[in-house]
Order: structure tokens, then sequence, then C-alpha cells
């Protein structure tokens, strides 16, 4: 009896420390720097669609917005891909604002590796791209999201939204390895 009642406390409290390591949202970045990828959902009380008041910081610059509606027929390009910040589905906003809001704080202190890269090769902008699965037959892609460079200049900051609106977005350590390897692949940074 005391056996199966203290099987049953430790199952109890292993489940309940494990409910209590998953939440939905990060809300530390020094928690997640070293992950492949920030998972989260958005729910629009954690800065909303509020985009950064700064686009400059620290000698670099953030701009553009693109969404990728893969509930769209194939090809998507050129002709089915929106553009500007307030184009894309609501939760693909929500899961931009924040991907540009991180990316913003990721400038505040950049890697070493990223002012490394614009003082060898002048690369200091950013695009933002949404791959946005609302309403598509199936989930994103997690590989088709990785940094890349565009037009030898622009650094593709891309972020999935997925059908049930989770979010993933580049994380500090992500851009360090995209800077990394372009410092010396240059032009070819995929």
């Amino acid at each position: 009896m005391k056996r199966r009642l203290f099987a049953l406390l430790f199952s109890v409290g292993t489940l309940t420390a494990l409910a209590s390591g998953c939440s939905a949202e990060i809300e530390d970045d020094a928690a997640t720097e070293d992950d492949e990828l920030r998972r989260f959902r958005p729910n629009g009380e954690n800065g909303g669609e509020t985009l950064p008041a700064q686009t400059s910081i620290n000698g670099f610059y953030i701009g553009g917005y693109e969404y990728w509606p893969y509930k769209e027929a194939q090809p998507l390009y050129p002709d089915k891909i929106q553009w500007g910040f307030s184009s894309g589905s609501d939760p693909a906003r929500l899961c931009m604002a924040e991907g540009t809001r991180a990316l913003a704080r990721i400038l505040e202190d950049p890697p070493r590796s990223l002012l490394e890269l614009r003082e060898k090769h002048g690369i200091s902008s950013f695009f933002n791209w949404n791959n946005d699965y609302t309403g598509a037959a199936r989930d994103g892609m997690a590989g088709h999201r990785k940094l890349w460079l565009y037009n030898q200049r622009l650094i593709k900051w891309i972020s999935e939204t997925n059908g049930n609106g989770s979010c993933l977005i580049p994380s500090k350590a992500d851009l360090d390895r995209f800077a990394k390897a372009c410092i010396d692949s240059y032009p070819n940074c995929y």
C-alpha cells in the first residue's frame, strides 16, 4: 500500500514538474539563447503587434516585411507573397512582431560574429520574412526558415507561424551560427 501511494505521489509530482516547465510562451531570451528555435504561442498580451520603435540599432538596420501564405496553392512567388507588416494573417502578424522585437533585442548586444561579418563584408541590414501556415493543410517545415543572405547584402530574418498559432523565431545562437558561417562562405550564405 505504501509503495503504491509513494508511486502515485511520485508520478503526480513528476507530471507537475514537467507541466510547469512546459510553457506556451518563452519570456526570457537568456534562457533560450542557445536554442535552435524559440517556440511559443503569441497571445497579443506580450507586445502584440507592436514593432520596435528603433529600426537602426548599433549600426544595423531592420526593415521590410514579407509573408509567404502556405494556405495558397503553389507557386507562391511572386504573385501570392504579401508585402508590408499589415498584410499578414492575425497570427502571422503577432509572430512577425515578436520576431522583430527579438531581433531588436539581439542587436542591442549583437554576437561578435555579426560584428565581424559587417566589418568584413559590409552586411548590416535585415528583412523580416514569415512562413505563414495559418489555414494551410500542414504545419511548417522548420528547415525552410533558416537565416540566409539575399542579394549579397540583406539577411532574411525568418519566422514561422503554424496552423495552431504557434510561432518559431530565430535565436541569438541562430544568428551567431549564420554569421560565423557567412564570414567564410560569403556571398553564398544559407
